[in-house]
Parts: C-alpha cells; structure tokens; sequence
C-alpha cells in the first residue's frame, strides 16, 4: 500500500502558474497511491485561480472516495456569485473555502472525521484556522489510521498546540486497543473500527533540528525517514525551486510520522525533489505488503 501527501499549494507551480493539471499529472505517472492526502486545496479564491479546486480533483480522481476538510467555509461576494453561478453549483451554494483533502481508493474507506485544530490567541500574528483529516483504511485483514494536516506557519505556540491536538488522538487510539468498549453492541453503538497504531503526513511546518521537531519525537512520534534511512539525511521537502518565500533554501518540513507499533509495516519513504509543480515536494510511504 501506498500513501501519498503533497501539499500542492492550490496548485501554483514555482513558475507562478496555477495548473492543478500538473498535480494530477504528477500523482498518476509516478505511484500508484491507495490514499492521497493534499494539502492548500482552494475553492473560489481569485487568488487562487479562481476555481473550485476540490470538484477538479474529485473528478480527476473518480475512483477514490473523498474525505474534505476545509478550515473555514465563508460565502462569496454577490458579484462574485453572478461570475460564478452554474447549472451544476446553484449561486447560493458556492463557498471560498481552502484545506486539507483526503483521496481513498473506492472500498478502503472504512470511516473518517475531521478535526478542527486548536487556534490559540496569536496577537499580531497572520494565522488561518487548520484542520487534520482522519481515515480508517482497510489495509491487509487489518486497518491502518492515517491523520494528514497542514500546521500552523507563524506562531510556534499554535503549532505547538496543534501536535499536541495530533498527539493525543494517537494515544486515545492506543489506549482504546488496551481498554476496548462493549463489542456486544448494536446500531450507532456498533463498534467502529479503530486500529492501535496511527500514521501522521503532511507540511508539519516544522525543520529538522527546531525545538519543535524534538517535541514531535518528545510525544512518542517515529520519524519515518530516520526509522528508514537512519544513516542518510532527510531530502528537502520545500526551498528547492521556490528561493522567494524560502530565502533559507531547501529545507526539509514535510513528513510521515507513526506510532512505534507501525514501525515493522515501513517499507520504502520516497521524495521527488525534481518536480517544480508546488513550492513543497511529493513524498509518499509504501507499506509492506506482508508484515
């Protein structure tokens, strides 16, 4: 099994061009993912490319069950209702809304939620509400958890907030599988399905070597890349193209994390630092297919 994150930035590649085609593209000729987790989906921003970005990729990806999770939901403008108003999206439904999309192949979804992350007072900080998907994938006879986010950029303590939001539903999780409920029960008491270990993906928003990225390992995460490839330093993620919004240059800050149970399913983590359709680079993680 493969499991994809890319945080696509509303599909603007380092040439400043919007193409959500070149995301596609990119995903469709180079794995073969069975959950592909985005990050920076827009729908209706003019700054964006002006276009319901979550509807292209569903329709590009129509053999995947979509799980979307946006950070906010706010109403266009009349004028832009006017402009943007179809048969197929009546005006008085059309939304600007940006976040975190989660593709699954059709039949592995066995259930989801969306989590809205912490927003703690930042004052004179630039902060966007954030939120983390997070999937049951039937996986083998079992199900694997997979929880994919974009954090917080500007404030240390927002990030801080939201690994520790992260963190405790790995643990939740854990605990649940030691101290299972009631299996004997019936209809919206069913037990849901509820595997013990958890995968974490996505722009962390945190470089190697911060004191934020020593909190993740703090809380009981397992770098994938270090688990992998312990004497090999992490590829860049981001910086590599785009020398404007990151003067520090390539860098890395997007991950695959895990619990410690999850370690024996690791097979293979790959980076395509080649690819200049995003400021970030595609990573993904295959799993064993026998563990």
């Amino acid at each position: 099994m493969q499991i994809f994150s890319w945080n696509i930035q509303n599909g603007k590649g380092c040439d400043g061009i919007v193409d959500l085609q070149n995301i596609v593209n990119f995903i469709k000729e180079n794995c073969e993912p069975a959950v592909i987790c985005l990050q920076e989906v827009a729908r209706h921003f003019a700054e964006h490319g002006d276009q319901d970005q979550l509807e292209f990729l569903k329709a590009a990806f129509d053999d995947y069950s979509c799980v979307w999770a946006p950070g906010f939901s706010w109403p266009l403008s009349t004028v832009h209702i006017d402009q943007q108003a179809s048969s197929q999206a009546p005006s008085n439904e059309l939304r600007r809304e940006f976040g975190n999309l989660v593709l699954v192949k059709k039949g592995l979804l066995l259930d989801y939620k969306v989590h809205t992350l912490p927003l703690p007072a930042a004052h004179g900080l630039m902060q966007m509400p954030r939120t983390a998907v997070e999937v049951i994938v039937a996986h083998q006879q079992s199900a694997i958890r997979i929880l994919s986010s974009h954090l917080a950029f500007h404030s240390y303590d927002e990030r801080i907030a939201q690994l520790d939001y992260l963190t405790a539903l790995k643990d939740l999780a854990q605990a649940r599988s030691l101290h299972p409920a009631n299996d004997q029960q019936t209809g919206c008491y069913s037990p849901a399905p509820s595997p013990q270990g958890t995968f974490l993906c996505g722009d962390l928003n945190v470089a190697l070597g911060e004191s934020d990225y020593q909190h993740i390992l703090n809380s009981g995460w397992v770098d994938v890349w270090s688990t992998l490839y312990a004497d090999k330093e992490h590829l860049p993620t981001c910086g590599i193209y785009d020398h404007q919004q990151w003067p520090q240059g390539a860098h890395c800050r997007d991950y695959f994390l895990c619990s410690n149970d999850l370690t024996a399913q690791l097979q293979s983590l790959q980076v395509d630092i080649k690819t200049a359709a995003s400021d970030h680079q595609p990573i993904w993680l295959t799993l064993k297919s026998t563990f």
